[in-house]
């Protein structure tokens, strides 16, 4: 997924250089192209997963290829492990 800068949308990030920035250079605000649809079969069972399996299904789709998902499902589990 990409990401624009409020103030100029034909300027594209990944997510890496997003967080890398924290800012576009034109003090903008980061936003995705557009916002993921989740299934009505992960609603259906969300009473049935953790925080992780919850942070992983929904940050795999703003993350995309830029972190591998072994590797986000290992940050899922120790980030929302309360």
């Amino acid at each position: 997924m990409k990401y624009y800068s409020t103030k100029n949308k034909n300027s594209l990030s990944s997510f890496k250089e997003a967080v890398i920035q924290g800012l576009p250079a034109d003090n903008g605000l980061y936003m995705p192209e557009s916002i993921p649809q989740l299934s009505e079969s992960f609603f259906n069972k969300l009473h049935e997963l953790s925080l992780p399996e919850i942070g992983l299904e929904i940050m795999s789709h703003f993350v995309g290829d830029d972190i591998p998902l072994p590797e986000l499902k290992k940050i899922m589990e120790k980030t929302l492990s309360f």
